[in-house]
């Protein structure tokens, strides 16, 4: 599946019982993005009950997400053995920014090469869901057997695989932000996530004079939205990140931490 336009790839919306297998994905937009957005009268559907597996996934913005529009909840979700190339955002986005709760997803064995950020887990409140909508919630996401080489320049150019698109204005231009974010705000907390044999290979390069920025919480979410003085993993509110094996390599020297926690409790 090719699309050059700013089209989404596959996009299971408020589904349940549903198996994608054996699918090579190549779009404009996202290449694989599980949603919940409000139909009929406002009414709230789940994702529930997925299994992804055995895909080659490549986008202009994410190659595998949970939202944005998150109303319902995800929930019993699995993706494995999937290979993710030339990804402009993140290689993994789980983002419940409507109210969704989040939990009971796995995530195991995926090779990624040329995406800048291979794995965003956010939380807050931009709630675009009927009146009365809360802030969902995140927990218990499990991600295992991560291989990512976040600027890989075997492969080709990302724009050059996309001839037919015109580059957004946030595309590519901040190359700032960590390899890794786990965040929400300090009225809320993530929690029960699991990061267990995960390397990542970075450029590097980075200076402490890049500067800090956070998103707005009512903005559109996106790893790019981020910079941050660190290059491989930043955690920021989460109750009990589980984390076994995880090593990242920079290529160049570079200035910032390797990992940030803040306000966290991590387990290793």
């Amino acid at each position: 599946l090719y699309i050059n336009s700013h089209i989404d790839g596959i996009s299971p919306d408020c589904c349940e019982d549903v198996v994608i297998s054996d699918c090579i994905i190549k779009t404009g937009d996202d290449a694989l993005v599980f949603k919940t957005s409000c139909f009929d009268n406002n009414k709230i559907r789940d994702c529930q009950r997925i299994t992804v597996t055995n895909c080659i996934l490549s986008s202009r913005a994410n190659a595998i997400k949970f939202g944005t529009e998150s109303a319902g909840d995800f929930k019993y979700i699995n993706v494995s053995n999937c290979v993710i190339l030339n990804t402009q955002h993140s290689g993994i986005a789980i983002e419940s920014v409507d109210g969704a709760n989040i939990y009971g997803i796995n995530i195991s064995d995926i090779s990624m090469s040329n995406v800048a950020n291979p794995l965003f887990i956010y939380l807050s409140n931009r709630l675009r869901a009927p009146e009365g909508a809360v802030v969902g919630s995140i927990s218990d996401v499990n991600v295992t057997n991560i291989y990512a080489d976040v600027n890989d320049r075997k492969f080709k150019s990302i724009d050059s695989w996309y001839p037919d698109i015109q580059p957004g204005s946030d595309y590519g231009t901040n190359r700032s932000y960590p390899s890794i974010i786990m965040s929400t705000d300090e009225n809320n907390r993530i929690k029960n996530l699991s990061l267990t044999n995960v390397s990542i290979k970075v450029l590097g390069g980075g200076k402490l004079s890049d500067g800090v920025e956070f998103p707005d919480s009512k903005s559109y979410p996106e790893c790019s939205s981020f910079k941050l003085p660190c290059y491989g993993l930043y955690v920021k509110n989460v109750d009990g990140l589980n984390l076994v094996n995880f090593r990242c390599e920079a290529e160049n020297p570079d200035e910032r931490e390797r990992i940030i926690c803040e306000n966290s409790l991590i387990n290793n």
